[in-house]
């Protein structure tokens, strides 16, 4: 495998990789993709390193996907080799994100990758998110689509339950 297909493979996989100022090579990325990656990469440094060295970050991110393909999750880039990931909705094209992200020298749409919760949603925590979605009038439907992505995504389940018990709490 070629160091440009270690690249887009490991992009593939939501790893991405880039020099940092000070010509190091870096990473970010799920962890999963990076354990599986990281063996591959090391292997092959120095030939990664003279591919990048050799493509512009705008380049390499207009090749990823369309320029006018919207996404609900942005990559950006910055010069100083910081990486920031931004969630929008309704989902983004590229020149609508980085209108705010003043700057970013690239965005790259990405897909999130979602983590299962181990347990369904207790008892508990079905009746908070059911007494904080009735109190902010949203419909019988949108409590559906809410309890339905509290069991298959931890991240969401995690934020739906913080908004309702800061949504519930007594005033002062």
């Amino acid at each position: 495998m070629s160091a440009t297909e270690i690249i887009e493979a490991a992009a593939r996989e939501g790893l991405s990789l880039f020099i940092k100022l000070g010509g190091g090579l870096h990473y970010f990325g799920y962890e999963g993709s990076a354990a599986r990656w990281l063996p591959v990469i090391r292997e092959n440094k120095t030939e990664i390193l003279e591919v990048l060295r050799g493509q512009d970050i705008t380049a390499v991110g207009a090749n990823m996907a369309c320029a006018d393909a919207s996404s609900y999750w942005w990559r950006f880039y910055y010069p100083d080799g910081t990486i920031k990931e931004v969630s929008f909705y309704p989902a983004a094209t590229r020149s609508q994100a980085l209108r705010g992200e003043a700057g970013a020298i690239a965005a790259i749409p990405f897909e999130a990758v979602r983590q299962t919760p181990a347990a369904p949603l207790g008892k508990k925590d079905e009746a908070l998110l059911r007494r904080w979605l009735s109190q902010i009038g949203e419909t019988n439907e949108t409590s559906i689509h809410v309890l339905e992505q509290c069991n298959t995504d931890e991240s969401m389940r995690n934020y739906y339950l913080m908004r309702a018990s800061e949504g519930l709490a007594e005033p002062c």
